[in-house]
């Protein structure tokens, strides 16, 4: 009814002089006032406005002029509006014959004739006692008055309802008819005296059928289409005949066509009609080529598409991820075990949407080829096992001063050593995906440590060469040792919130590192075990504590040839490093910082490590030698006693 105003306006300024235009400016109003489609019209009130000129202009072609507007809002206005409407007009033009031009194009336009009547049969065969409804089309679909009047001939052989149900009364031929309009159709009824069988259906959701037959005579064939509207599939199909499921041999899926040949029981059809979910499929590819692609998926379908490198005498996979719905699928998606050039996704049974992401890196050789910057491009792909293998080696350049222990001298580092990879993705749930764990470091296909550990109390040793104790792991305090509090891990690594890989502690040995190395590591969440008193209760209590760092020593659980016995702090917080499950030993020489070898001063498989509880450990042997704490890999017993011990130290790294 929104153009219902408009009408108004138009037809108060086209009618002169008669108090019959207000008359029907009052009608569409009251049409409006009560949102039309069947409210009530008052229609008997006539109004006449003294400042309307009362001259007789005849109205004529001025209503022409309206057709469009009246048209526009006609599907708002019910028949019993129209009609109400109409009758006042044609009262009007009786008093006022100049107004039938303008009565006569509103008639023409709601009033429109029938063309045609049709019926879905021309002919039934009905045994006595059946029924069928016949239905009737009246065209064209504007027409006015689309009322169906039935009639049956002769009397006496069938009934017909209203909604064109006929009923089979007694043995005989009746033709029954459909008008409307002046028009018709009709349809011939062959009534016997022979058995029938009911038709039942039971359909769940929108499921249509265009055989509405209730019933079928013995012998005689059925057949049928189900349809279910756009966006949805037919589903759950069966058709039964005397109880007896003949789904397979009636029921053709692929035209949705049922059909029976010799009806000899009572039919039962039932079908359900399910919403169909449709997924899309989205594609971030850089130098990377999907086919086919696929831009939507239905629910419970497979897809897949086969990836391809476009320049693949260049480049090669960094990086592919196959997301459904908000869950990382690539691990069962993606198909082609470690894929370079060609990776082939199949996804069996489609529930979300589905992402795909992929793009390349320059092709790559040896990892000591690659640029720190391809190794964590690879990295952050998650495909780095692709690429390279646990225990692949890259040699860097050490160039620095780092401290001689508790002399106050420095030793300089100008020498090459190798970092070698631990694993990757290392117990992911706790430090992280898309991370290569590499450790520092190697010297001739040898385990070597870059530093030693001292420890005297709260003062570094100054026992031995200078180059033993050029770090040192002495608590901040004594008696509440944790390794986030060290020397070590502040200074030595230089792990601390003022300090990092863009800018490490002056005289550390971060600082000793290639910056493009350095540019590219990330922090990593570990878990030491520490010992605390509780405050006020005297009870000491051991605790799991987390620390990210960029260069970090590796837990007593994560180097062992042997499984350790864990305890509840322990779990979840270590898994044992692929490098030394493939067996190989953590037994690491000594490395002096001109790059020469030394392992007089210290026993093999001794290396500071974390344990399992962070205070100071030692055998009851006095050896030197011998003795060890509780970040050196070995020993067990407690000992508060004045210790000077020089260890090596391994540490590791991320990228």
């Amino acid at each position: 009814m929104a153009n219902l105003s408009n009408i108004i306006n138009t037809i108060r300024s086209a009618i002169y002089g008669r108090d019959m235009r207000e008359a029907i400016a009052q009608g569409f109003e009251l049409c409006s006032e009560n949102g039309g489609g069947g409210g009530a019209v008052n229609i008997d009130k006539t109004l006449t406005l003294p400042d309307y000129a009362a001259d007789a202009k005849v109205v004529g072609d001025k209503f022409t002029e309206l057709e469009s507007t009246i048209a526009s809002i006609e599907p708002g206005l019910s028949r019993a509006e129209k009609d109400a409407i109409l009758a006042y007009f044609a009262e009007q033009v009786k008093i006022h014959p100049s107004l039938n031009d303008a009565y006569q194009v509103i008639y023409n336009l709601w009033n429109v004739a029938v063309s045609s009547v049709s019926l879905n049969a021309s002919s039934l065969s009905l045994a006595v006692g059946m029924s069928s409804t016949l239905k009737a089309t009246v065209l064209p679909e504007n027409a006015y008055d689309k009322t169906v009047v039935w009639s049956v001939e002769p009397d006496g052989i069938v009934s017909v309802a209203q909604n064109g149900t006929v009923l089979a009364l007694t043995e005989g031929t009746a033709t029954v008819t459909a008008t409307c309009g002046g028009k018709s159709d009709s349809c011939t009824v062959h009534v016997e005296e022979i058995n029938y069988y009911n038709v039942t259906k039971n359909f769940t959701g929108n499921v249509t059928i265009n055989n509405d037959s209730t019933s079928v005579i013995e012998g005689y064939s059925y057949s049928a289409i189900l349809s279910v509207p756009s966006g949805y599939e037919l589903q759950d199909v069966v058709v039964k005949m005397g109880n007896t499921d003949i789904t397979q041999t009636a029921y053709t899926s692929s035209t949705k066509t049922i059909y029976i040949s010799n009806v000899n029981g009572d039919i039962e059809i039932s079908a359900t009609a399910v919403m169909i979910n449709v997924y899309r499929v989205s594609y971030n590819l850089r130098g990377v080529t999907a086919n086919p692609r696929t831009e939507s998926v239905r629910e419970g379908s497979s897809y897949s598409t086969t990836l391809n490198v476009t320049n693949s005498s260049e480049y090669q996979f960094g990086m592919i991820t196959v997301m459904m719905g908000s869950s990382d699928i690539s691990e069962t998606a993606i198909i082609t075990s470690n894929p370079t050039n060609t990776a082939v996704i199949s996804i069996a049974n489609v529930t979300g949407n589905i992402s795909i992401t992929a793009n390349v890196v320059q092709k790559i050789g040896e990892l000591n080829d690659c640029s720190w910057s391809q190794i964590s491009s690879i990295s952050a792909s998650g495909q780095a096992a692709n690429y390279f293998s646990v225990g692949d080696t890259k040699t860097i350049h050490l160039s620095g001063r780092v401290p001689q222990g508790g002399t106050g001298n420095f030793d300089t580092f100008d020498t090459d050593v190798d970092v070698f990879i631990l694993g990757f993705d290392h117990n992911p749930s706790v430090e992280g995906k898309n991370k290569i764990t590499f450790c520092i470091g190697k010297k001739n296909g040898k385990l070597v440590s870059l530093a030693t550990t001292g420890c005297n109390k709260n003062i570094a040793s100054t026992s031995g060469t200078s180059y033993q104790c050029q770090f040192c792991m002495w608590p901040t305090e004594l008696l509440a040792i944790t390794w986030i509090d060290c020397t070590m891990r502040k200074w030595a690594l230089s792990n601390d919130d003022e300090y990092g890989p863009s800018n490490p502690r002056p005289y550390s040995l971060m600082g000793t590192l290639p910056s493009d190395l350095r540019a590219v590591m990330k922090a990593t969440t570990k878990y030491s075990k520490n010992r605390k008193t509780e405050s006020g209760t005297g009870v000491t209590k051991n605790e799991c504590e987390a620390h990210s760092d960029y260069l970090f020593l590796v837990s007593e659980a994560e180097v062992r040839a042997v499984a350790i016995p864990y305890t509840e702090f322990d779990q979840g917080y270590e898994t044992r490093y692929d490098y030394f499950k493939s067996g190989n030993g953590f037994n690491p020489t000594v490395m002096m910082p001109n790059g020469s070898l030394n392992t007089s001063m210290f026993p093999s498989g001794k290396s500071a490590i974390w344990t399992r509880t962070a205070t100071f450990q030692s055998t009851t042997n006095d050896t030197t030698l011998n003795r060890s704490y509780n970040l050196i890999q070995g020993d067990s017993a407690w000992q508060w006693t004045d210790q000077r011990y020089l260890m090596p130290i391994m540490c590791a790294f991320c990228v």
